[in-house]
């Protein structure tokens, strides 16, 4: 995975961490760019998360199970954080409401 911070001029990698490079859905905390959930398919298949712009990556083991077709952020104001986590699988969808 790269990032830019240059709107695309410039790239720097950015997995370390993640268990492999098929990473097919990313969510963004809207009140924190540096916060950040990845999931991977294939070899380290999960969900994973960085709370430091990509520079280093941690599995989320509490993440759902099998592999994630979709994942993203919305952010409700609820009062309870207001952001959630939404996962695609082939058992249905799953919402995380602690995730950020």
């Amino acid at each position: 995975m790269f990032k830019t911070q240059d709107g695309g001029r410039s790239w720097a990698e950015a997995s370390t961490g993640l268990g492999g490079l098929d990473v097919h859905g990313l969510a963004l905390d809207p009140n924190d760019p540096r916060k950040l959930h990845a999931a991977v398919r294939g070899q380290g298949e999960g969900v994973y998360r960085t709370t430091d712009g990509g520079a280093g990556w941690v599995r989320v083991d509490d993440g759902p199970a099998g592999e994630v077709k979709v994942l993203t952020s919305v952010n409700i104001p609820t009062g309870m954080g207001g952001t959630f986590l939404y996962a695609g699988t082939a058992e249905g969808l799953l919402r995380s409401p602690d995730c950020f």
